[in-house]
C-alpha cells in the first residue's frame, strides 16, 4: 500500500469531531457576546470551513512523524551499508532492527514492507523506490536524501559518511522545528 503523504482524506470520526468543535465554538461564541444561540449558526457554519485547516495540520502531522521515522531509519542503515550491503539489503535489515520499536502500522514499517516487496515483484531499482517515497513522501529532507544517495552510488563517494551528516541535518531540522512551535 502506497501513502501520498500530502493528501488525508478525514474519517468519519474526524468529520463528527470538526462537526462538533464547530457546533459548540459558533454556539458558544453566539452564546458568550450576543447572548443568543441563534446568532451562533452563522459562525458555526464559519466554522465548519476550517475542516481544511484541519487536514492541513494532520498531513503536516503525519510528515512530522514521518521524518522523526525516517531519521531513525537512517540510523540502521547506516550501520549496515557500513558492513558493505547495498541499500535493499540494509533497508530489509532495518525491519527486523526496528520491529520491536515500530508497529506494522508505523509509517516507516509499511513503506519499507513496501520498498523490498517493489524490488523483489517489481526489479524496480532502488534509486527509483528510494525516489518514489521521497516524492510521495513531500519532505525535502528525503528528497535531499535520495538526490545525495544517487550521487554517492553513480560516483563511489563515501555513502556512510553522507548518511551521518543527512542524519545530523534532519536532526538539526527537527529540533529547530520543535523550537520554533
Amino acid at each position: 500500500m502506497q501513502i501520498n503523504y500530502g493528501v488525508w482524506d478525514l474519517s468519519v470520526k474526524e468529520l463528527a469531531v470538526v462537526g462538533v468543535y464547530s457546533a459548540c465554538g459558533g454556539l458558544g461564541i453566539g452564546y458568550l457576546f450576543y447572548d443568543n444561540f441563534l446568532v451562533g449558526i452563522p459562525i458555526m457554519l464559519g466554522l465548519l470551513l476550517t475542516k481544511s485547516q484541519y487536514t492541513k495540520h494532520l498531513i503536516e502531522k503525519r510528515r512530522a512523524k514521518l521524518l522523526l521515522q525516517f531519521r531513525d531509519l537512517l540510523y540502521s542503515i547506516s550501520s549496515s551499508v557500513s558492513v558493505g550491503r547495498n541499500m535493499m539489503q540494509a533497508l530489509g535489515e532495518s525491519i527486523t532492527f526496528w520491529e520491536n520499536t515500530y508497529t506494522e502500522r508505523d509509517y516507516i514499517m509499511i513503506e519499507l514492507n513496501g520498498m523490498l516487496r517493489r524490488e523483489k515483484e517489481g526489479n524496480d531499482c532502488d534509486v527509483a523506490i528510494l525516489e518514489d517515497f521521497a516524492q510521495r513522501s513531500g519532505l525535502d529532507d528525503i528528497e535531499d536524501f535520495v538526490g545525495v544517495y544517487e550521487i554517492c552510488r553513480d560516483t563511489g563517494a563515501d555513502l556512510v559518511k553522507a548518511i551521518g551528516q543527512a542524519n545530523r541535518v534532519i536532526g538539526d531540522n527537527i529540533k529547530l522545528e520543535k523550537e520554533l512551535h
